[in-house]
């Protein structure tokens, strides 16, 4: 009996059955690659390849884990269908997709699917394709990008500025309120207009002939332009005699238009005089002086016999002769609007610069006459208004 471990020993007789042998002699067989093996308890060993038989299963996890083992053989087709070994020691499809019958939504039409939404391009909306592995980039049109671009808020409205360019305007309640009238009508309600705005006006002419004199004429048509100018003068100033060519009150109007025909009016809106040589009534003429072509206000009052109107007077002595809103404080001895007719007094036109001057000791009355602009500021309105 052994009791003790063979190591590295070379045995001369086989081991008995009773002692785990096979009692045969095992020296003459085997070969590469080849093992000892016992196919059961108390079954003879043989030396041969190990079978596939002979591996230990793989036992897969079912919730508890598994064991080591000889993984399964794949079946036909396997590698085809992409499958793989799971944990439950069985071959199988990657799982986690849809079913090929579910919607997809492509590029294009595909042969493996049969429920695929093809994504098509529609009006401002391209897509471009990159290809396999690539990616599919959808693009707007300018236009719409411009307006995605901007911040909404609230009253506020888009607007193109240029081509592919946008911005916001206001719009207001009131915009709004006359924007959604269904016509003219309703829109000139919302404004609070009367029946005067749809009145027909025919561009300056009149409606009706007027009878002037002994005879029905046409009254003259008005045209345009038509401008108005304030001329202020805040200075004390005394005034030079008109025939020495008087003194300018006020700024020069530049660069005003003068028509081929109509007239000019001055009317004197607020002033202040005195009249400083105390021995003597004093008046003052007016003229109107367009590009450099200086015209006095005259009437014919005695047949024939012109004066100098519109006219300024100051009984002698007096200070502090004032007087707005055409009041006249000399007692209807001042006019205070005069007119020029263009034709008649010869002014050019075109753009001109048009100015206003005062001038002292006209119709033979010889006292002084100063403008005090510094106590009450002097206002005179020149209108330039255009006929035909």
């Amino acid at each position: 009996m052994v009791t003790s471990p063979i190591v590295n020993r070379t045995l001369s007789t086989p081991i008995s059955l009773a002692n785990g042998g096979t009692a045969a002699d095992l020296s003459a067989t085997g070969g590469a690659q080849e093992y000892v093996k016992q196919s059961g308890s108390g079954s003879a060993f043989t030396v041969g390849t190990i079978l596939a038989a002979d591996y230990p299963n793989m036992v897969g996890d079912s919730g508890a884990g598994g064991t080591k083992g000889a993984v399964p053989a794949p079946a036909a087709g396997d590698a085809a269908a992409d499958k793989y070994l799971k944990a439950d020691a069985t071959w199988a499809a990657p799982g986690g997709g849809a079913a090929t019958t579910e919607p997809y939504v492509t590029i294009g039409n595909t042969a493996g699917l049969s429920a695929e939404r093809a994504l098509t391009a529609g009006d401002g909306i391209a897509i471009a394709d990159g290809g396999a592995n690539s990616t599919a980039t959808i693009s707007v049109d300018a236009e719409l990008a411009a307006i995605a671009g901007l911040t909404s808020a609230a009253d506020k409205v888009p607007y193109f500025t240029g081509s592919g360019t946008a911005a916001v305007a206001d719009f207001t309640a009131a915009g709004r309120a006359l924007i959604d009238d269904a016509n003219a009508a309703a829109q000139r309600t919302t404004l609070g207009l009367g029946t005067a705005a749809v009145e027909a006006v025919d561009s300056g002419t009149w409606l009706a002939t007027a009878a002037i004199a002994a005879g029905a004429v046409t009254a003259p048509k008005l045209a345009t332009p038509y401008e108005c100018h304030d001329i202020t003068h805040t200075s004390d100033t005394a005034l030079a005699t008109q025939v020495s060519g008087g003194t300018q009150i006020g700024a020069t109007l530049s660069s005003i238009v003068i028509p081929t025909s109509g007239i000019i009016r001055l009317t004197l809106l607020a002033a202040e005089f005195d009249e400083t040589e105390s021995s003597a009534t004093a008046r003052a003429g007016m003229a109107i002086d367009v590009g450099g072509t200086k015209v006095w206000g005259t009437s014919d009052t005695t047949a024939g016999t012109l004066t100098y109107r519109p006219y300024i007077q100051a009984d002698s002595g007096a200070t502090s002769v004032i007087w707005s809103k055409n009041y006249d404080a000399q007692g209807g001895n001042t006019v205070t609007i005069g007119t020029w007719d263009i034709v008649d007094a010869s002014f050019p036109t075109g753009a001109r610069d048009v100015q206003l001057y005062f001038g002292d000791n006209v119709d033979s009355q010889t006292g002084e006459i100063t403008i005090t602009g510094t106590t009450h500021t002097f206002r005179a309105m020149i209108e330039i208004i255009a006929y035909t």
